[in-house]
């Protein structure tokens, strides 16, 4: 899961994440996981789909290395928020 947050720009993320769900329930915080994500790591994607600063964070570390890329680097050391 980790692989694919850094490596594809965010939609291609969503649909490797998630299967196709039609509702979001803010009161239930329901989630359906993509055929073959693990059951485990079903907490850290309720928390993306229904918390902004958990999206916003997610979304940042692929930006990051997009970022690097561009000035054509090929590492770079990523910074996580708490």
């Amino acid at each position: 899961m980790a692989r694919v947050s850094v490596t594809y720009p965010w939609r291609k993320v969503l649909e490797t994440l998630y299967a196709i769900f039609e509702y979001k329930d803010p009161e239930t915080w329901a989630v359906s996981p993509a055929r073959g994500i693990p059951d485990e790591d079903a907490l850290f994607l309720t928390m993306v789909q229904y918390n902004l600063k958990t999206e916003l964070a997610a979304k940042n570390l692929y930006a990051q290395l997009d970022n690097a890329r561009a000035r054509g680097k090929n590492e770079t050391s990523l910074q996580v928020q708490p």
